[in-house]
Parts: C-alpha cells; sequence; structure tokens
C-alpha cells in the first residue's frame, strides 16, 4: 500500500469523496475554530467548520500545493515559476501543476505608480532610473512631476521622480 502524507483541504470548498477515506470510511480532520482534530465519515454535517487531510496521491497541485512539497524536501526554496508544463515524476506517480492564471508561489509584490486614492500608504521612492529604491516613505501627493514622501526614517518630506505603491 501506498501513502501520501497529504494536504490539509477546506471543507467548505472541497468535501471528501468516497476514494479519499480510509477502510473505516473515515478522514483526519481539523476544526477551524479551536484547531481540536476529530475522525470524521462521509456523512459529516459540518465540513464547512472543518480542514480535512486528503492523503491520497495527487495527480494534480495548485502552485501553492507544489510549492509546500518542494519545500519539504528543500528548505530553502523561496519561490517555483512556471517554465513550460512543470511536472514531477516518481516511478509510476506523475503530478502536474495547474498554474491556471499564476505564474509564481509565493506571488511577486507588485508596485505601482500611486494615485490621489494612495495618499498615506507606505510607498518606495528614487530620484533617477539607476538609483536603489528608497523604502519606508509615506506617499503624500504628486506635484509639478515629482512624488512628495515622507521619510518614516527622520520624517523628513523629500521630492523623488519616481514613486510606487503595492498594488493590493
Amino acid at each position: 500500500m501506498r501513502s501520501f502524507a497529504g494536504f490539509w483541504r477546506d471543507g467548505a470548498k472541497v468535501q471528501p469523496e468516497t476514494h479519499h477515506l480510509d477502510k473505516d470510511k473515515t478522514v483526519l480532520a481539523k476544526h477551524k475554530k479551536d484547531g481540536e482534530f476529530d475522525i470524521c465519515g462521509i456523512g459529516f454535517s459540518g465540513w464547512n467548520a472543518v480542514y480535512w487531510l486528503d492523503t491520497t496521491t495527487p495527480t494534480e497541485l495548485s502552485p501553492q500545493e507544489a510549492f509546500e512539497l518542494l519545500k519539504t524536501i528543500t528548505p530553502t526554496l523561496e519561490r517555483i515559476e512556471k517554465h513550460g508544463k512543470l511536472f514531477f515524476v516518481y516511478k509510476d506517480w506523475i503530478s502536474i501543476i495547474n498554474w491556471g492564471d499564476t505564474t509564481e508561489y509565493p506571488p511577486k509584490k507588485k508596485w505601482r505608480v500611486p494615485t490621489d486614492a494612495d495618499k498615506g500608504k507606505e510607498c518606495r521612492c528614487k530620484h533617477r532610473h539607476d538609483d536603489e529604491w528608497k523604502y519606508r516613505r509615506i506617499f503624500i501627493t504628486e506635484f509639478e512631476g515629482k512624488y512628495l514622501a515622507k521619510d518614516l526614517s527622520d520624517n523628513g518630506h523629500r521630492r523623488y521622480a519616481m514613486c510606487e505603491v503595492l498594488d493590493e
């Protein structure tokens, strides 16, 4: 018999099917509210309130699942990126990453030019293209083609040629 350590599934999104159950027709579950573990059968009415351990060998992984699996093998792993169709082969088991719209995991921070709606948000700034970004700034406003930002290290106000805020 083969066994796979498994992934925690959100019972509100995915409920176990017959092939997920053990010989006693149960799965290990963890209650979202208090973290208590439980053994639940297929007829359990509270799937929305638990995460359950899926120990079936997957044929497809999400980018997050692939990252978590690879992180157990290579603890220093920082990210994975899509390059063609990435898949894992182990003897007769093949698992493909279903990237969907994702191209990397965890996603990189995405920066954009601030608008008036971003006033008061933390930002990064620089004077010239070849300068390093200066972080720990607060965007104040755009004025005469420059960006005014407050430096959190000394509370000074400075003008910058370039400014970006995190796109949330």
